[in-house]
């Protein structure tokens, strides 16, 4: 399971309490709200998840992971749409809880843990590896993500036996990155909204079983009075195609975004859910047990100005 960050885009500025643009003052004809991407142009910003994963009766370890990253845009279409350079400037990641699968790793000080967590040698060369060439893809004026391209050499260690640590494992693989960045870049509306207006997104994830995000997104207004800053509330939902469906699901999450430099400016998301699944025994004459998995999940985006 696996969450942003923008570009340095202009959107329109909103009309009153309108998430868009009036096409002018009178007729007050609106349209939709869309990123602007300015060529050679650059943003910066830091992601962060907090997860845990919890099984009564086994210890589990607190994940975290902290992405420092800088999004270029090479060219821009007729259409808006940009070619992005997503370049990962800083990695950090903790797993802690457990002492013998305890791990520090930062990659601007060059340090980590004495132990390693047994079966994760590749996990360093994966994180070395995100740093090495910057990630590739094209984003819409919608948000719509295409043509995204890992760099070979992460591809193909990626391809090995994934991370023991079921949000690494998520995270660390091209579908996983995908994901990370069309969270980053929030799908826009299709029609202008006003206040208590939704849409939504939906992030599929790979894997077995196969795992969707949707996010319903509702416009909440300015975040004061006549400010640029307007907020979007957001509610995360987990589906599975197949197996055990996610149960008791607790999701709350607000985006931040100014319309005058056309910035989203931060991203909070806390999801929870608890999973109950059914094992077949072994020689348990046809037996099943029962255990209950709690996930937590805690996604925070900053707009850096370095």
């Amino acid at each position: 399971m696996f969450h942003a960050a923008a570009a340095y885009v202009a959107l329109s500025i909103t009309v009153a309490s309108t998430f868009g643009l009036g096409a002018d003052e009178k007729s007050k004809a609106g349209r939709a709200p869309r990123w602007k991407f300015e060529k050679g142009a650059t943003i910066a910003y830091d992601f962060e998840r907090n997860f845990k994963f919890t099984l009564p009766g086994v210890p589990s370890p607190a994940q975290v992971l902290k992405v420092s990253a800088r999004c270029s845009f090479l060219e821009v279409d007729s259409d808006g749409t940009a070619a992005v350079s997503f370049a990962v400037e800083r990695v950090q990641m903790e797993i802690q809880g457990i002492p013998e699968m305890e791990f520090h790793y930062d990659s601007e000080k060059r340090e980590e843990s004495a132990k390693l967590p047994q079966g994760e040698a590749d996990l360093v060369k994966m994180l070395e590896l995100l740093r090495a060439a910057p990630l590739q893809f094209k984003v819409s004026t919608a948000g719509e993500i295409t043509n995204f391209v890992v760099p070979r050499d992460l591809a193909a260690a990626m391809k090995r036996k994934p991370s023991a640590f079921v949000e690494l494992g998520a995270l660390l693989s091209a579908n996983g990155l995908e994901r990370l960045v069309k969270e980053i870049f929030v799908t826009l509306p299709a029609d202008p909204v006003k206040v208590g207006d939704n849409w939504q997104q939906v992030l599929p994830l790979q894997g077995s079983p196969k795992w969707t995000y949707q996010d319903d997104l509702t416009y909440r207004g300015p975040k004061t009075g006549g400010a640029p800053e307007h907020l979007v509330e957001m509610k995360r939902t987990v589906k599975v195609e197949e197996g055990d469906s996610p149960q008791d699901q607790e999701s709350k999450g607000e985006l931040v975004f100014d319309t005058s430099t056309g910035r989203l400016e931060q991203f909070d998301l806390r999801h929870k859910m608890r999973v109950v699944t059914s094992t077949l025994l072994q020689d348990g004459g046809g037996k099943r047990i029962k255990r209950t998995q709690v996930f937590e999940s805690i996604d925070k985006v900053r707009r850096r100005t370095k």
